[in-house]
């Protein structure tokens, strides 16, 4: 059975402001252009707790699809989705009032630093409980803009063997928000 695709309402900054009160995870994907990466990355989401996920609208191939329901077995029911039109912009904003945070295959920082510098950004903007957060993870071939990356307050890498330069994105995905969930 096909499912119509849905309409995705375009990201408010109520929404925004309350992620950020509530401290909420959530994900920024650029460009992931694949239904199945989005249906992948949807069921980690829940499976890890991650409440919102926010898609650019320009994206042509990363679509709500029946694949991407069927891949993310039910976790597209426990996250709210948005669009914008701009993630840098869309960085920018949230970067007021949440952490924001992205993946590059050649960041200083590793995975393994996230909950240290995590703790340390908690602590320098005086936030008591869980801090809202936004992961931006792009396109497997050329990962984030630079004006992107720019608007995210720290960059972190997954090292590996260098037998392959990267991850898939939705295993890259799976692996951040566990580390996350662990915060």
């Amino acid at each position: 059975m096909m499912i119509e695709e849905p309409v995705i309402e375009p990201l408010s900054h109520e929404d925004l402001d309350l992620w950020a009160k509530e401290g909420k995870t959530g994900l920024l994907l650029h460009s992931v252009e694949n239904d199945h990466n989005l249906g992948a990355i949807a069921r980690a989401a829940a499976f890890f707790d991650v409440h919102f996920l926010v898609i650019n609208e320009k994206d042509q191939e990363a679509r709500l699809t029946t694949s991407a329901y069927r891949i993310a077995e039910g976790g597209m029911e426990h996250i709210v989705v948005r669009k914008v039109s701009n993630t840098a912009a869309f960085l920018k904003d949230a970067s007021k009032c949440i952490i924001t945070v992205a993946t590059d295959v050649r960041a200083r920082l590793r995975i393994s630093d996230l909950k240290t510098v995590l703790m340390e950004k908690r602590k320098q903007l005086k936030i008591k409980g869980r801090p809202g957060l936004v992961l931006a993870l792009g396109n497997e071939e050329t990962g984030l803009p630079t004006a992107v990356k720019n608007q995210c307050s720290c960059i972190f890498r997954i090292p590996g063997t260098g037998n392959i330069q990267c991850l898939n994105v939705a295993q890259a995905a799976a692996l951040f928000l566990h580390e996350l969930y662990e915060l």
